[in-house]
C-alpha cells in the first residue's frame, strides 16, 4: 500500500512540474518553428475605433488572421518583412508593405463609400380584400392606464 502511495506522489510531482515548466517557457500558440508572430490592431482612420472582423493576410501566402472584439490580431509568418493585405467590411482594403514582427502595428482603414448608381424596385399586385389579410390582435387602453403605468415597459 505505501508502495502505491509513493508511486502516486511520484506520478502528482511529475505533472506539477510539468505544468510549471509550460507554464514558465510560454510558447505563442501558432508560432512554428523559425516563424515570428506580429501583434497588432486595426482601427478606423477617422474615429479611431476598432474595426471588429477585420482579415489581415500575409500577401502571396495562407497566413490570415481575423480581428477580434477589440480590433486586435495575432498573426504568424516567416522573420523579415513582409506585406500585409487588410480588410473589413464598410471599409477600403489596404495594402501595407514592409510590416516585421519587431514592434506592434496599428494598422487605420478608411471608410468605403457605397455609392450606387441606380437602384431597381420591382413588385407585382395581388387582388386581396380587406377581409383576406389577417390582422394582429391588438389591445386598447386608456390615458390613465399609461399615465398610471409610467415607463414600465
Amino acid at each position: 500500500m505505501r508502495a502505491w502511495i509513493r508511486g502516486v506522489r511520484r506520478g502528482c510531482l511529475a505533472v506539477l512540474l510539468l505544468l510549471v515548466f509550460v507554464a514558465a517557457f510560454p510558447k505563442r500558440a501558432g508560432a512554428a518553428q523559425g516563424q515570428v508572430v506580429l501583434i497588432g490592431s486595426v482601427v478606423a482612420r477617422a474615429t479611431g475605433q476598432p474595426i471588429v472582423d477585420g482579415t489581415v493576410i500575409v500577401e502571396g501566402s495562407g497566413n490570415a488572421a481575423r480581428t477580434n472584439g477589440v480590433g486586435r490580431f495575432e498573426l504568424t509568418f516567416q522573420p523579415g518583412p513582409q506585406p500585409l493585405v487588410v480588410s473589413a467590411p464598410g471599409y477600403a482594403a489596404m495594402r501595407v508593405p514592409n510590416v516585421s514582427a519587431q514592434t506592434p502595428v496599428r494598422i487605420e482603414l478608411e471608410v468605403s463609400p457605397n455609392f450606387m448608381e441606380r437602384v431597381q424596385v420591382t413588385a407585382t399586385k395581388t387582388p386581396q380584400s380587406v377581409g383576406d389579410v389577417s390582422a394582429a390582435p391588438t389591445t386598447i387602453i386608456s390615458r390613465e392606464t399609461i399615465d398610471r403605468r409610467g415607463d414600465q415597459r
